[in-house]
């Protein structure tokens, strides 16, 4: 009790003293407050004037480097006017390099005119100098001993000092080291273009190919003479090409305009514009680009590689020298791939590739005459069609052929138009070539095919001939599809999409249906005589029924003399077709000839029929075995309906054994229950052979139309 009395009391005490605790140590941190920000006014009345001694002694410095900088600056103009007249240019290019730096620190102070004139003065000796070496590369060649070169090479250096600002600025504008490349072009080409220039005999177009000589001896000179003088960096060389390729141009641009009018222009010009096109890949070869980067080697590059690879006419030096260059880098890629796809390049090599620089800076001035050479061959090539067909003999000959040689000459006239084609490298060319020229040859020849075939030539070899004429018209097709694609592959994706050839494949396919038919109607013309005899028989008075009837022997025989060679000539797919188009020509003409021959047919004659059906039949099956095949499934299913129509039909015929109308027409109904081809039309026919009068022929057959009509 006594302890819980005392607690409050002592508890109060406690807080009191925590309170006045409180009180005293906040008056102590405003104290301590007050003091630091006395003793910080303090601190900046000292520091004050130390930062300004700092500012004073900055700018003392910046002051006296400046000075020392604008001391240097007059020192090394002195020293290159002095070393510029004794032709120190090593020495000169260093100066140059470090004032050249200094100078642009005071481009800020040209306001200040000590400065403004040093600047100037600065700047006109590096003009003087400059001028100086431009007047000695005038006399460049009369100064080719050790110390002349030696003194050249110094003054490269000095031009790309003197072009180290611009370099550093970043401004754009030509420089002093390509007015001196351009000048030394100059030189080199000027007795190029002084002897080459139109008018003169050297500047003929059929005289081109020389200018190109021209250039190799000019390049094969400066690398003997000047390449030590100009540093590789410069791409001399490079200029000295591009510089000759844009004159050469203007110079052919003006040929071309005088000679396109001459006789032998387009073959001139295509010549010209082989052999610049291989100079261009020359140069191109000769002065590669290097990529440094790395590669990824899955799909793009070597499939780039292989395509140019393919499109690549080794007929000429470039190209095998080319094809060459392609083998070694793939080779190259071979051996340097990681396990990753990548191609390891090395620091500071890279992969070489022919520069694409030089390609049309010549060529390009051709385009506009390329028309006059597409018009020329196509001329060409129509004139070698009309003359192949002339010539064409129509019938086998020694070469174990099966089709004809014009075809074969055709195709490779057009494969020599297309190599010449490929040569020239010009995409839009061979474009207009395939459309107005290659369409054009097999579209003629074509024609040419359905003409002979129409005209019905050949005289006792006509079937062979109609042979030929399939397989002939086959081949084109297949050789057409091929062109095609040799083509497209030629042709970039835009160009190679709008490449068909489907109309005259089209064509071909057409002349060889037509082929087939005539070779049908000659067979149906050799089997004439027997349908003659067969019509001669007295259907109507016939004795008795025998063995098959001579005019099938007759058939026999013309099958049996003529299938194999048929067979022989035509390739398997070919000859089925020809069999399917007999029987179905031969079946019809065959029951043709029933109905026109066999009027008033007795019974015996009805039955003589149906046995001469069924050998006929027999001997149709056994066609295609005539020619060493075998008959397809749905040969044997049409020869079986049609003859087993004909039977039907003359099953019909002999029911009339009795003269009894009405029992026949019960026949036929049977017939027509199980054989769904026949028709009320098929018995207008079969009542025609029969001895019934024509009334009562017309009341049987208006009898079935009713009866037709109830079910």
């Amino acid at each position: 009790m006594r302890q819980q009395a005392t607690c409050g009391s002592k508890a109060k005490e406690d807080l009191s003293a925590a309170q006045r605790a409180i009180t005293e140590l906040s008056s102590k941190i405003v104290d301590i407050r007050k003091r630091a920000e006395s003793s910080e006014v303090m601190v900046e009345e000292i520091c004050k004037d130390i930062k300004v001694l700092d500012h004073g002694k900055r700018n003392l410095t910046t002051s006296i480097s400046t000075l020392k900088r604008l001391q240097m600056i007059m020192a090394a103009v002195d020293s290159l006017k002095e070393l510029s007249e004794k032709n120190q240019y090593a020495d000169c290019a260093k100066l140059l390099e470090g004032a050249g730096g200094l100078a642009l620190r005071f481009e800020m102070y040209k306001r200040i005119p000590k400065v403004k004139d040093l600047l100037e003065e600065f700047t006109e000796v590096k003009t003087s100098i400059r001028t100086k070496i431009f007047e000695m590369m005038d006399e460049i060649d009369q100064n080719l001993d050790d110390d002349g070169i030696r003194t050249f090479s110094q003054a490269c250096k000095v031009i790309d000092a003197l072009d180290a600002p611009q370099r550093a600025q970043g401004t754009t504008g030509a420089t002093a080291r390509d007015n001196m490349v351009a000048t030394f072009s100059n030189l080199q080409t000027a007795a190029y273009k002084s002897l080459y220039r139109p008018g003169l005999p050297a500047g003929a177009l059929e005289k081109a190919e020389r200018r190109y000589g021209e250039l190799r001896k000019i390049l094969q000179l400066y690398h003997e003479q000047y390449e030590q003088i100009f540093p590789m960096e410069w791409g001399v060389p490079q200029k000295i090409c591009e510089d000759f390729c844009r004159v050469t141009r203007s110079h052919l641009k003006t040929v071309l305009e005088k000679q396109a009018e001459q006789e032998n222009f387009v073959a001139t010009m295509l010549h010209v514009l082989q052999k610049t096109l291989e100079f261009e890949e020359e140069l191109g070869e000769r002065y590669q680009d290097e990529t440094l980067e790395e590669e990824d080697m899955e799909g793009g590059e070597d499939e780039e590689l292989d395509a140019e690879l393919t499109a690549l006419d080794t007929t000429t030096t470039v190209g095998i020298r080319r094809k060459y260059e392609i083998l070694r880098i793939k080779e190259q890629r071979q051996a340097s791939m990681t396990e990753g796809g990548k191609v390891e390049i090395a620091p500071g090599e890279g992969i070489r590739r022919p520069s694409k620089r030089y390609r049309g800076l010549i060529s390009d001035v051709f385009e506009k005459y390329l028309d006059f050479y597409i018009s020329a061959e196509e001329k060409n090539m129509r004139a070698q069609i009309v003359d192949f067909v002339k010539k064409e003999s129509w019938i086998p000959n020694d070469s174990f052929t099966k089709v004809l040689d014009s075809s074969a000459q055709m195709f490779l006239a057009i494969r020599e138009s297309l190599k010449r084609c490929l040569a020239l490298n010009k995409e839009q060319v061979m474009y207009d070539l395939h459309q107005r020229c290659f369409r054009m040859c097999l579209q003629e020849y074509a024609d040419a095919l359905e003409a002979r075939i129409e005209r019905g030539g050949g005289g006792q070899h006509r079937d062979i001939e109609c042979c030929m004429i399939i397989s002939t018209a086959d081949y084109c097709f297949e050789t057409s599809g091929q062109l095609c694609e040799s083509i497209k592959k030629s042709l970039g994706e835009d160009y190679g999409a709008m490449v068909s050839m489907q109309h005259e494949q089209n064509e071909f396919r057409g002349a060889q249906n037509k082929a087939i038919m005539a070779l049908v109607k000659h067979v149906g013309t050799l089997l004439d005589p027997a349908f003659s005899t067969m019509s001669k028989v007295p259907w109507s008075m016939h004795p008795d029924v025998g063995d098959h009837s001579k005019y099938v022997d007759q058939i026999n025989d013309v099958f049996s003399n003529n299938i194999t060679k048929y067979a022989e000539s035509l390739n398997a797919s070919f000859f089925n077709i020809f069999c399917q188009k007999l029987v179905e020509f031969l079946i019809p003409k065959w029951t043709a000839t029933i109905y026109s021959s066999c009027k008033k047919i007795n019974n015996d004659g009805v039955q003589q029929l149906i046995v001469d059906t069924g050998a006929i039949r027999a001997t149709l099956i056994q066609v295609p075995s005539i020619g060493g095949g075998k008959p397809t499934n749905m040969y044997k299913k049409v020869v079986n309906r049609d003859m087993a129509k004909i039977e039907d039909l003359l099953r019909v015929l002999m029911s009339n054994n009795d003269n009894d109308p009405k029992l026949m027409l019960e026949v036929f109904e049977n017939y027509m229950k199980h054989n769904k081809d026949l028709t009320a039309a098929d018995f207008g026919k079969i009542v025609g052979l029969t001895s019934f009068k024509k009334v009562e022929q017309d009341a049987l057959v208006e009898q079935l139309a009713r009866n037709l009509k109830r079910t």
